[in-house]
């Protein structure tokens, strides 16, 4: 019976020894890790807290740091912005830097605290004194990111960890390594910057010109192979014109025809196929420009078409007010065009 108290003495020793290492590791190691850090930024976003997620990451020092490169983003993203435009746009917003930052800062409070970038806009209304930066965090790309796990965490020598963390992005349609950097404080590590946070911005606004030279493609496509149908047409109409009588009902007959059969018709179908675009929302004022010209024709050819059947001066004011309206229209949109493409 003694030999086995004593066996048991012995084992409750160890597992105290041991309990009290794990103990000594957890609080006095682990707890300064980088590792742990990360784990408890992902715990306070997972449970809204955001005191717990301001103890492990200086926002003012991540914020500092990625201030020029978002806003650089925002201006290269607006395609019809000449470079004079940007940097003076630049300038002015270097100069509200501060309640800019402000702004991110109310924008990060309101996603900790909510778990989602749209909360921004709701969280900053009726608040005049920040500035409003929902539209900035949508075109930056981080609204379309999704954690996706840590890969590795690097240790330096000099009180500095890189933590390789894996995000997805839509727009990117792949996944992206940020390079984390985290400072060790008085034995407790925070996230102080994203160092490739600029390289990422790079890749989404290559992935978007990338969209918006193909849809510029596509479309200029669309538009070559229904103008020269449009010049056929145009072609037949002169022809009809200056053969015949108008006068004639079949002389009015075959325009209605050509009006209806052809130029309404070819313009519904180049809207249609130009609805059929996939379109970036940096080209979206040019795409609804041409959906519009492409409805005006469609209205001056069947107005057109009606003036023939009701002769009346009326019809035909209001057809040809129609056909102005489109030519005024595509000098619009070709020079938003050159703009885009010369960017």
């Amino acid at each position: 019976m003694n030999k086995f108290k004593k066996y048991l003495a012995g084992a409750v020793c160890i597992l105290l020894l041991a309990l009290a290492g794990g103990l000594y590791w957890y609080f006095e190691v682990y707890r300064t890790t980088p590792k742990y850090a990360l784990e408890r930024i992902e715990y306070s976003l997972e449970h809204h807290d955001k005191a717990l997620f301001y103890e492990y990451v200086d926002t003012g020092a991540v914020l500092d740091k990625a201030y020029d490169a978002i806003l650089k983003s925002l201006m290269d993203s607006d395609a019809t912005m000449s470079e004079e435009t940007k940097m003076a746009a630049l300038d002015a917003v270097k100069i509200l830097k501060a309640p800019v930052l402000q702004g991110f800062q109310k924008a990060i409070d309101a996603y900790v605290e909510q778990g989602s970038w749209d909360a921004v806009a709701s969280h900053n209304q009726g608040n005049e004194a920040v500035f409003d930066v929902s539209e900035i965090i949508a075109q930056s790309g981080i609204k379309d990111t999704v954690f996706r796990g840590i890969d590795e965490i690097i240790n330096t020598d000099d009180g500095e960890a890189v933590a390789l963390t894996k995000v997805y992005n839509n727009e990117l349609e792949r996944e992206f390594i940020f390079e984390v950097v985290l400072h060790n404080t008085d034995k407790k590590w925070k996230v102080v910057e994203i160092r490739n946070f600029e390289e990422f911005l790079i890749s989404i606004g290559k992935m978007r010109r990338e969209r918006i030279q193909n849809y510029i493609e596509e479309s200029r496509k669309i538009w070559s192979i229904h103008e020269e149908a449009m010049r056929e047409a145009d072609f037949d109409f002169q022809r009809i014109i200056g053969a015949k009588s108008l006068g004639k009902q079949g002389t009015r007959g075959e325009l209605k025809a050509l009006m209806t059969d052809r130029v309404a018709a070819d313009w519904k179908e180049r809207k249609s196929e130009l609805e059929a675009l996939s379109v970036p929302k940096e080209v979206m004022v040019l795409h609804r420009l041409r959906l519009k010209i492409a409805d005006l024709h469609i209205e001056y050819a069947e107005g057109y078409a009606n003036w023939l059947d009701d002769k009346k001066a009326g019809t035909l004011r209001v057809a040809e007010d129609k056909i102005k309206q489109a030519k005024t229209l595509e000098h619009e949109a070709a020079l938003l065009e050159n703009r885009i493409v010369a960017k």
